[in-house]
């Protein structure tokens, strides 16, 4: 993998996911694929089509976690952005959270 930027993965190989995915979670490539198992499986960008367009996710848990940055302009122009909850909390600053100035509005 130290060679390789970039792994794109047809669906046709969905039941090798397992055995690729999780040894590149941390390596600087950037993974691509075309399937709902593919995104599950902790790929990156997942291609498809939504009506007669191609369009295409970004998970940046994925991208980070092996130390990959996904430009603002490349977000803006993906179906939808995935960022799991806990992250916003890490980039909260600290003040805000001691002082419980989002309790209210985090509680249910």
């Amino acid at each position: 993998a130290r060679a390789t930027h970039l792994l794109f993965v047809t669906a046709a190989y969905d039941s090798r996911l397992g055995d690729w995915l999780p040894g590149l979670q941390r390596a600087p490539v950037l993974t691509v694929g075309e399937s709902e198992a593919f995104a599950k499986a902790g790929g990156m960008i997942q291609f498809m089509i939504a009506g007669e367009k191609l369009r295409f996710e970004i998970d940046m848990d994925a991208a980070e976690r092996a130390g990959l940055k996904i430009s603002a302009h490349l977000q803006g122009l993906a179906k939808s952005v995935r960022r799991k909850k806990s992250a916003f909390f890490c980039c909260l600053p600290s003040f805000a959270i001691a002082k419980g100035a989002m309790k209210k509005s985090w509680k249910k």
